[in-house]
């Protein structure tokens, strides 16, 4: 295995971000938490000898610089450059608390999302001692990337109205009735049966109970500006 080596590179800003890799194979890069630095996570040999391992210190941590004013884009345009400058080819990227939102909107917004998928996948399949982190986190990740990632064509569905509100509500005690009802379910079989009833209801939920009262808000904002405009210009003429 190759010793690890601290290195450097420029971001889009300017900024030196410092960064170590360790190990060959695929470029793996991990973004590490907000209060961590690129020591806090130190590859294993068994995923060193499978992957080109790279920690990097977020600006303003560690050997990393940092530069004024801070935005969130600045740290999506760090794990870009680090990516740039360790692999031609698109690397893997585990992320680890906001390191995981920061992997999520550079994958959104230019570097490749299927290399966080990928990592969950390679790693649960190929590593065993490490399954139980990856759906742990992997499962939040696959989630968000479902939700957000704009060209996923199942999104398409919210033309249709915004059935998130009606889903957060009602699966709670929609599960919880299922498993009064039937006992004991497998995961799967939990998730797909609270699907199959809690949609249909979140969709009548929108369209007849959501849309009409959020449609009334205008009417209501309308009729405060008037009621408040009136008053106004009968305190003047009082006065």
């Amino acid at each position: 295995m190759k010793g690890a080596s601290v290195q450097t590179v420029t971001s889009a800003d300017g900024t030196t971000i410092a960064y170590d890799q360790a190990g060959s194979g695929p470029v793996l890069i991990v973004s590490v938490g907000a209060f961590c630095t690129r020591g806090t996570f130190v590859a294993p040999p068994e995923l060193a000898a499978q992957f080109t391992v790279v920690t990097y210190d977020r600006r303003g941590r560690g050997d990393s610089g940092d530069t004024e004013p801070f935005t969130a884009q600045r740290e999506y345009e760090d794990l870009a450059a680090v990516a740039a400058a360790t692999g031609t080819e698109p690397p893997f990227i585990f992320g680890h608390s906001s390191g995981a939102a920061i992997a999520l909107r550079a994958a959104a917004a230019g570097l490749p999302a299927a290399g966080i998928v990928a990592l969950i996948i390679v790693a649960c399949s190929r590593l065993p001692w490490i399954a139980a982190p990856c759906y742990f986190f992997g499962i939040p990740y696959l989630a968000l990337v479902a939700a957000y990632h704009p060209r996923l064509l199942w999104r398409r569905y919210l033309e249709f109205g915004d059935y998130s509100y009606g889903t957060y509500v009602l699966a709670f005690p929609i599960q919880q009735l299922l498993i009064w009802q039937l006992g004991p379910l497998q995961s799967p079989m939990l998730f797909a049966l609270t699907l199959a009833v809690t949609l249909p209801l979140a969709m009548v939920s929108w369209h007849m109970v959501e849309a009409p009262a959020l449609a009334l808000k205008s009417t209501l904002g309308a009729y405060r500006l008037r009621f408040s405009t009136g008053s106004r210009h009968a305190r003047s003429r009082d006065s």
